[in-house]
């Protein structure tokens, strides 16, 4: 799925397309039913990534990118970056190089998911080497599209292109730690939305005082009330 090559061994199309179906199978079966009202998916490498030295990656928003829109995936967790990042709410992508994933709102404080996808890294938990200084200040994120066809070394050089970023919504250029917490108001049987209350905090001092980066809220309708 992800082109880039990060581990022991080079991982794109390992799995000879098993963990694709797999994928689909499970967002298929959880966007079917009337019990299940968010979908999250966790992941490694991101797919939307304002880091100047790594970055997104093309193999998995040509892979996974068309499942989230498909199935009405909610929201993405990343790590792989050890920093902090989210998206717009995106649907689809521009006929580039790049796949560019284009934004349904540009509203930062809350989002409808119902019609696009949030992405987010907490990649800042508490790993030492973390990377809030090398983001690009303009709306640009960085995207391996390619991977030479020799290790150079351990592993195998990524090709990147640098595409404008429409997706970028928040980004933490400041504190090097952090985490998020995530509040879920079910809303009523039948009816009516859920939210998910979502804050970014970072912590700091002997106590790991904490202070709110960033807050938002992911809303759509519930299952029971789409059915």
């Amino acid at each position: 799925m992800a082109i880039v090559d990060t581990g022991d061994i080079y991982l794109r199309g390992y799995s000879g397309g098993a963990q694709g179906r797999w994928l689909e199978r499970e967002l298929k079966s959880a966007r079917a039913g009337t019990g299940i009202d968010w979908i999250v998916v966790f992941m490694h490498h991101p797919m939307i990534s304002s880091h100047r030295s790594g970055g997104s990656d093309l193999g998995v928003r040509e892979e996974w990118g068309p499942l989230f829109d498909a199935y009405g995936v909610d929201l993405v967790l990343c790590g792989h970056e050890h920093y902090y990042e989210r998206s717009l709410p995106v649907r689809g992508t521009l006929p580039n190089d790049t796949r560019t994933p284009i934004p349904v709102s540009t509203m930062t404080d809350v989002a409808d998911t119902a019609k696009g996808t949030v992405h987010m890294i907490i990649g800042g938990g508490g790993n030492f080497a973390t990377t809030q200084d090398d983001l690009f200040e303009e709306p640009k994120g960085r995207v391996v599209v390619d991977v030479g066809k020799e290790p150079e070394g351990r592993h195998r050089k990524a090709v990147y292109l640098t595409e404008d970023a429409p997706w970028r919504a928040v980004q933490d250029r400041v504190h090097p730690h952090g985490f998020a917490a995530f509040d879920v108001d079910p809303g009523t049987r039948g009816t009516g939305r859920t939210r998910m209350h979502v804050t970014y905090y970072t912590f700091d001092g002997p106590y790991g005082e904490l202070t709110p980066v960033d807050t938002f809220t992911l809303e759509r309708p519930r299952a029971d009330a789409r059915h």
